[in-house]
């Protein structure tokens, strides 16, 4: 039935999350349960790793690297658990804030996923955007929501001023969910404008980030309009 056991022992936790996403890879697996045996505490060799990571938590890359590490975690609690259906569920982080969107059968099932995101490490926040649709209504729903999402993505096409964005669209029970990145905030009012144009959606959610700052960055110290400044 797709159900997969891992047992064994682990040197540290990270090595247990790995061993299961490895599992996650093969087709056909539905859900993974994990009895693999692994310290409370990390190894000293993790300890120094995660130090380094806090330290140097200023650095763009690392911060990404965390965020990628907390929406994978978060993915492997949701294969993990049979009350939440993984694969009708996305799963995004920023900043350590975690996203879900999605549909799911029932209020319990929304709960359970809110649940295991929130246990995943370095989750400082949780936003719940899962729709509960009874199993009865989601092949209705999704049909639905197939034609609304080309419909959206066609309308963003549309806007010449959005050409150099990159902007994705994921529509779930009638409710819309931009990600992505644009140039400009108003780049990113004009995503969220042209969506809720479209006919058929409940609400638009605008995830959008904005790529680049709003101003300059100031001249650095000996740089020409640096020297310039000063006199």
């Amino acid at each position: 039935d797709g159900v997969v056991l891992l047992g064994g022992k682990a040197k540290t936790p990270t090595d247990d999350l790995r061993a299961m996403g490895d599992a996650a890879r093969v087709p056909g697996v539905r859900r993974i349960t994990s009895e693999i045996g692994s310290p409370d505490r990390p190894a000293d060799e993790e300890t120094s790793r995660q130090r380094e990571s806090t330290e140097s938590a200023r650095d763009y890359g690392v911060a990404a690297a965390r965020d990628m590490w907390i929406t994978l975690a978060t993915k492997l609690r949701l294969v993990a658990d049979k009350r939440t259906p993984a694969l009708d569920v996305s799963v995004d982080a920023h900043d350590g804030a975690v996203t879900l969107f999605g549909m799911v059968p029932s209020a319990e099932a929304r709960a359970a996923a809110e649940e295991n995101a929130w246990r995943a490490r370095g989750v400082k926040r949780v936003v719940n955007r899962l729709q509960v649709v009874p199993p009865s209504k989601q092949e209705a729903v999704k049909a639905h929501d197939d034609r609304v999402e080309r419909a959206v993505r066609k309308a963003l096409e549309s806007r010449p001023e959005l050409s150099d964005a990159r902007i994705d669209v994921d529509v779930r029970n009638g409710v819309a969910r931009l990600t992505g990145t644009v140039p400009t905030e108003q780049q990113r009012l004009t995503a969220a404008l042209a969506a809720r144009s479209v006919t058929g959606l409940k609400s638009v959610h605008d995830d959008l980030r904005v790529s680049r700052p709003p101003w300059p960055r100031p001249p650095e110290r000996g740089s020409f309009g640096w020297e310039e400044s000063k006199r």
